[in-house]
């Protein structure tokens, strides 16, 4: 049985997510972790859990949908 946290998207409304840190990486390589789907899942989320993107579009007024999936089974869908 799949556990699920009862977050939705509109908890968030007035939040945004902002990374500071430095990279010894160009900015286009940066770009490319973050916003494909297929980099994204190989190193989202603390150690030990996996992500699902479901749908990725990082423009203003996009839509991003992902599940990071626990190791015990619980899955915390984020939007």
């Amino acid at each position: 049985m799949t556990k699920t946290n009862s977050a939705s998207a509109g908890d968030f409304a007035d939040r945004e997510i902002v990374v500071t840190g430095i990279f010894d990486a160009p900015r286009e390589l940066m770009w490319e972790a973050w916003t494909n789907p297929k980099h994204r899942t190989r190193w989202w989320g603390p150690r030990g859990f996996t992500t699902t993107v479901h749908e990725m579009d990082v423009r203003p007024g996009g839509i991003w949908r992902e599940t990071m999936h626990g190791p015990d089974g619980t899955d915390y869908p984020g939007e």
